[in-house]
């Protein structure tokens, strides 16, 4: 789809949505994000890749595997229990507010609406370069409107203030609901998932390993409720749960 100098709507500010947002700006006439919650956004700070690593990579087996391997027990050890540390929290929280503030030097009603009222570390941080700067921008609107996008109209969307925005075209970055039972699941005694954990919107989901579920013993999931966290590899998670089970089903 061609959005050169097309007014583009995205929902969202998740992980995706970054990612979109700051690469619309500079295609869109106009980009409209529609926010309802503001995230943190660290810069990834890329460095070339070294060619004594590549070279590596490249011709020495299992290296690569080693490698994140070798990331993942370092951010278990390392990075892991930072997060329950309220005074790296604290330092990690005040960088931020100070990376805001450089990349939006000139408007403190627009720093506020981009700051989160929550922890660094309670949700996902987002790793994405010029993030905030990128809503300095003239052809990019930030709508922080605290009950979202409410409704899709003929020529556009309207939030719930009732302001309504023309669009000409329109990206869903709003995630997914993994705390929706989609279709029954029933266990022992005739008891359904939704029921043994407190209705369809998953209100008290427990696991172990986040994969079996007590009193569902053919149910296993893949990335279930407490398999994750804010900093987990998910690739590295999800490979050891299919060896698990895959040695499980045998």
């Amino acid at each position: 789809v061609a959005l050169e100098g097309k007014r583009v709507g995205v929902i969202g500010t998740g992980a995706s949505a970054a990612q979109v947002i700051t690469t619309l700006a500079d295609v869109a006439g106009h980009t409209y994000v529609f926010q309802r919650t503001p995230v943190w956004a660290m810069p990834r700070n890329d460095q070339p890749t070294p060619s004594e690593l590549r070279d590596s990579i490249a011709g020495d087996v299992g290296f690569t595997e080693k490698l994140r391997r070798e990331e993942a027990e370092r951010i278990d050890g390392e990075l892991f229990p930072l997060l329950h540390d309220p005074v790296q929290n604290k330092e990690m929280t005040n960088a931020m507010l100070a990376l805001i503030e450089r990349e939006v030097p000139d408007d403190a009603g627009l720093r506020k609406q981009l700051t989160p009222d929550y922890p660094f570390w309670c949700k996902r941080v987002l790793y994405i370069d010029n993030y905030y700067a990128t809503f300095t921008k003239p052809n990019v609107s930030l709508v922080a409107d605290p009950g979202g996008v409410v409704e899709e109209t003929s020529t556009g969307v309207r939030v719930a203030s009732g302001t309504e925005y023309e669009l000409d075209a329109i990206v869903y970055a709003t995630g997914f609901d993994a705390c929706t039972v989609s279709f029954p699941v029933t266990g022992r005694g005739g008891r359904t998932l939704a029921e043994h954990w407190g209705g369809d919107k998953l209100d008290r989901p427990r696991t172990l390993f986040g994969i079996h579920v007590s009193g569902f013993p053919n149910l296993h999931f893949m990335i279930g409720p407490q398999s994750i966290n804010p900093v987990t590899n998910i690739t590295l998670v999800s490979e050891d749960q299919s060896l698990y089970l895959a040695a499980l089903l045998r």
